[in-house]
């Protein structure tokens, strides 16, 4: 009995000395994970450099004078960040805004952290970047710290490579993501030779805390051959507490889908927008793909389109859509304001099938709204009666509510009669009888 506890003492202490040693280092890891601040550098590193000019545009990733160590230890000591390193952006001081970063030529990399400071020299605002991500490189970022700036902050991914966001995005500032395939075939769902999705994701384990704009851009230019834009949520809170969330193709001239896939790890709490503070803008060329079983919230007032992709926007009413609408595509659902039933046209006894089953309510509705009314507590009327869409339920809907009835798979109730058949259901003489909509 004693040995047995002083072993089971001996393998505590040693269970704790592990611990302590796998907590410290872990700690000591931390602490030494360095911070690279990007440097406005305008010298021979630049991919555009032009010799005798000042005109310089992106600096390479690559190059280790473009960087300041200013603090901890490089993750592989080779000058530039990675891996575990972090990275502070901040082009506001360049008035002239002719220095960018770009990871052009470098292979699939990824940095712990970046912090950035809008510039104001996106798409809102001249059509610059901060950030330009191309040439074929996946790039993994963790979080990513918005701080205010003279505008938003621009990552702008080019040619055909996957960005993933696996982190939380932070902060005050306002963030724009662009898509752009440059001269490549556009982007692919999957790229057939690497099998790769070229999307920019936004996933991981905890939600974002955004507090500024978001803006989802496609701006490829290529008129001839239109190309898609993916964006994909794939967490709760992907768009934190964001002011506004913009989601468009910046090509005038020509259709380039931009797509905004919410995947079913959206679903639950807030889902992936907050449906108190943000406002939704669909522009040009702008789609939400719902994955199955999703219902994503917004606020009332809060969605807008701009269906002819001109720059006016209308504020959808409050209700529940799905992919009858031209911007959802996929099976979920967007519920606009406080969730209300759905009502499908010709169910008159709402029991979610247009069948010969609804022809004695239909006939109720027309000869005796208030006796519909009391038999069909809570229906809409107007939702499932007014078939012709004139917005009165009378006798000019008879017709398409027997096209209705024979158009489709029937699931209960029996043959369809004839149309002469309903009519001698004691319709004749109801003409006068409306259910008018309220105004």
């Amino acid at each position: 009995m004693i040995v047995r506890t002083s072993k089971s003492k001996n393998l505590a202490a040693s269970a704790a000395r592990t611990a302590l040693l796998l907590c410290c280092t872990l700690v000591a890891h931390s602490a030494l994970a360095a911070e690279f601040q990007f440097l406005l550098t305008e010298g021979n590193t630049s991919i555009d450099f032009i010799p005798g000019t000042d005109v310089t545009f992106e600096q390479r990733w690559t190059e280790p004078t473009i960087w300041s160590l200013v603090s901890g230890v490089d993750f592989d000591a080779n000058g530039i960040p990675d891996g575990d390193d972090t990275i502070v952006i901040d082009r506001t001081s360049d008035a002239t805004n002719r220095t960018r970063l770009s990871n052009e030529i470098m292979p699939d990399h990824s940095v712990a952290k970046i912090t950035g400071t809008g510039t104001g020299f996106g798409f809102n605002n001249g059509g610059n970047r901060d950030l330009i991500l191309k040439q074929g490189a996946n790039v993994t970022i963790g979080d990513l710290e918005i701080l205010p700036g003279n505008g938003a902050f621009t990552i702008f991914e080019e040619r055909d490579q996957p960005l993933t966001i696996n982190g939380v995005i932070s902060g005050a500032g306002s963030l724009e993501l662009t898509r752009n395939s440059g001269f490549s075939n556009g982007s692919q769902r999957p790229d057939p030779v690497t099998g790769e999705d070229e999307i920019i994701l936004i996933t991981g384990p905890s939600p974002n805390t955004l507090t500024g704009e978001f803006f989802l851009y496609n701006s490829n230019g290529n008129a001839t051959t239109p190309q898609p834009a993916y964006f994909v949520a794939d967490k709760v809170g992907a768009f934190g507490q964001a002011l506004t969330l913009t989601l468009e193709s910046k090509n005038a001239s020509a259709i380039f889908p931009t797509e905004l896939q919410l995947t079913a790890n959206t679903m639950g709490g807030e889902g992936a927008i907050d449906d108190d503070l943000t406002e939704v803008r669909l522009g040009k060329d702008a789609y939400l793909n719902l994955d199955a079983g999703v219902n994503e919230v917004i606020g009332s007032g809060k969605l807008l389109l701009d269906a002819l992709g001109v720059g006016f926007f209308d504020t959808v009413p409050d209700g529940v859509y799905d992919n009858n609408e031209y911007w959802i595509i996929g099976d979920g659902t967007v519920t606009v304001g406080a969730a209300g039933p759905m009502f499908t046209l010709g169910d008159t006894n709402n029991d979610g099938t247009v069948d010969t089953l609804d022809i004695d309510p239909f006939v109720l509705l027309l000869t005796d709204p208030a006796g519909y009314a009391t038999a069909f507590p809570g229906v809409d009327a107007l939702a499932v009666g007014d078939i012709n869409m004139d917005d009165v339920v009378d006798t000019l809907d008879i017709d398409p509510f027997v096209a209705l009835l024979t158009a489709g798979s029937l699931t209960g109730g029996g043959a369809v009669p004839e149309p002469s058949t309903i009519v001698l259901l004691g319709l004749a003489g109801v003409a006068s009888l409306a259910v008018r909509r309220k105004r």
